[in-house]
């Protein structure tokens, strides 16, 4: 008999309308007001609520830390990539020329989700990471370094989603 090794997992989402696809190009951001949000099209009533911010925060650190530099892969994305594992962001992981800036512009995203933490928002924002990742690394439009660096944070999201539900791999898979 097989056993799913995701039988005993509950995770609690919260749902409601979200726009799909939130990323810099979806917006329009005037000189003064709020921006505006231009393309509905991937629009849910139902969605997981926190979808649009890892969309947006993953498309944030694309832009400001970007991918097609070797130096900047050496340098830069590893110590991205230990500070994107802590809610709220911890500033002494940050170094490098553009790691700490990308970092305090995506940090009001991670402390809203910090806020949300009795409401089941840390796990579900991880989910949502993952999701975020796997989708633009399924576009076929991205560049394979955008590509490497979005399935590189879908990784870190499964880690800590993993570690808060205490779930691990057995030593051996059922066959």
């Amino acid at each position: 008999m097989q056993s799913n090794l995701y039988s005993n997992i509950v995770l609690h989402t919260g749902l409601g309308r979200i726009n799909g696809h939130l990323t810099l190009d979806n917006l329009l951001i005037p000189s003064i007001g709020s921006p505006i949000i231009l393309d509905w099209s991937s629009f849910l009533n139902d969605g997981p609520l926190w979808v649009d911010y890892a969309k947006l925060e993953l498309d944030l650190l694309l832009h400001l830390v970007p991918t097609n530099d070797p130096q900047i892969w050496k340098y830069e994305w590893p110590s991205l990539s230990r500070a994107l594992r802590h809610l709220p962001l911890e500033p002494f992981e940050a170094v490098g020329r553009l790691t700490p800036s990308a970092l305090a512009i995506i940090a009001p995203i991670r402390s809203l989700v910090e806020k949300q933490k009795d409401h089941g928002s840390i796990d579900a924002f991880w989910l949502s990471a993952i999701y975020a990742g796997i989708d633009i690394f399924a576009d076929p439009l991205q560049t394979s370094t955008n590509r490497l660096a979005a399935a590189l944070y879908s990784a870190i999201a499964l880690e800590e989603v993993q570690k808060n539900i205490g779930f691990q791999l057995p030593d051996s898979l059922p066959s």
